[in-house]
């Protein structure tokens, strides 16, 4: 009810952020479901629990193609910038262009977008190991890209590694214009730690996050900086 009744006089001023956030506020359910099934192997529950995250994979990837729509061009990638800590030959690969976006909110949303798309990919992964063979909704007759974008579309996700690069990618330009967007650390918090978790296993990663870090507030409580 919390989802529709805030918006029910007028649903078209909901922003696309609150429908992902909807999206992400199931997680905490998700998480609940899996470990039961874990604990009791319960097949019904398993069964009901990826009809549901499927479905909201399909929500999540109808939320992309109509922010495209919405989004022509809104990002360009540039060469990353380098530092007497982390020269050129030193930046993880993968990692050697940034993403430069039109304004703060919508790098914001595609890291929202890429967090979301990492929690119901691991699901799915847990689920059913074919995860990545799942094809996204195809295109609606109504878009058509006309351009390319650097940004990853719908289909072209293969690991849960992808999304977290393209959070990577766009950070630097969210803490750049940070400041300037009024908005709470926790609109970047979530996706960095997210994506911190997919590539913690690789030291190159984890120090370029870190490094990235450096100076923000309230660093320590963050899973990248836990026991350093």
């Amino acid at each position: 009810m919390w989802k529709t009744v805030p918006w029910a006089l007028n649903p078209s001023a909901k922003s696309p952020t609150n429908h992902l956030l909807d999206i992400l506020a199931d997680v905490p359910g998700f998480l609940e479901d899996e470990k039961t099934i874990k604990q009791a192997n319960d097949g019904g529950l398993r069964k009901s629990l990826r009809s549901r995250v499927e479905q909201r994979l399909q929500d999540v990837y109808q939320w992309r193609w109509a922010w495209e729509s919405r989004n022509p061009r809104a990002a360009f990638e540039v060469s990353t910038r380098t530092s007497a800590q982390m020269p050129s030959s030193e930046i993880p690969r993968g990692l050697e262009t940034s993403l430069i976006y039109t304004t703060w909110l919508q790098a914001s949303e595609i890291c929202l977008y890429n967090a979301v798309l990492i929690w119901l990919l691991s699901f799915l992964g847990e689920l059913r190991p074919a995860a990545f063979a799942y094809l996204s909704p195809s295109l609606s007759a109504s878009f058509k890209p006309s351009h390319p974008s650097p940004l990853l579309l719908p289909g072209q996700v293969r690991s849960l590694r992808q999304p977290a690069m393209e959070i990577c990618r766009s950070f630097q330009y969210l803490l750049d214009s940070f400041a300037e967007s009024g908005e709470t650390p926790l609109s970047w918090l979530m996706p960095i730690s997210l994506a911190y978790y997919i590539v913690q296993e690789d030291r190159e990663y984890v120090g370029w996050i870190r490094m990235r870090l450096d100076g923000c507030k309230g660093k320590a409580e963050l899973p990248a900086y836990k026991g350093v």
